[in-house]
């Protein structure tokens, strides 16, 4: 499943490379061939649904396997636990709640899963890891899509007329 995530990434970055190449290309993006770039585009919105083809079963084994690690968890330390383990699939479902549910639900995990102290109390434990992990998924699920290097598709009213284009002499309609 790594792998055909790290395709779909790959060919994302290898279409995003070309359009770019295209725009800042010898001649520039007026120079351009405007079949070329439908094409470019074409693969571009190809490559952006290939991730989530990719990423849902990644999605579904993740929240999954963090299902299965708070029910195991939840039985060597039950009273460590304010919410029920279906929390664990739940926290990612609820539209707003899941910007902080599932992270409330690994902090409960990771203080649960802390040895006890050299007295038999209760462990303490450095939150840094879960800090770091939700901090890390949270960048990578909010970045959105956006055509490559800032440009963006070309439409009838963003094409220049060129030589070479079929609608030569330019229209006011072209301009």
């Amino acid at each position: 499943m790594r792998g055909l995530v790290a395709l779909s990434d790959l060919y994302s970055v290898y279409t995003g490379a070309r359009i770019c190449t295209m725009i800042e290309g010898d001649r520039g993006f007026s120079f351009a061939l405007v079949d070329a770039f439908d094409a470019a585009y074409t693969r571009y919105g190809t490559a952006a649904t290939l991730p989530l083809v990719a990423y849902l079963p990644c999605a579904v084994v993740s929240v999954s396997w963090f299902h299965q690690l708070r029910r195991r968890i939840g039985l060597t330390a039950p009273d460590r636990f304010g919410d029920g383990p279906g929390w664990a699939i739940g926290s990612w479902l609820i539209p707003v709640g899941a910007l902080w549910l599932p992270y409330r639900v690994a902090l409960e995990m990771w203080s649960a899963a802390t040895p006890a102290s050299a007295d038999g109390g209760v462990g303490r434990a450095r939150n840094w890891p879960v800090h770091l992990w939700w901090r890390c998924s949270s960048r990578a699920c909010s970045s959105t899509g956006s055509p490559p290097c800032g440009s963006t598709p070309p439409t009838t009213s963003t094409r220049s007329a060129a030589p070479w284009d079929s609608r030569w002499p330019p229209t006011s309609s072209t301009w």
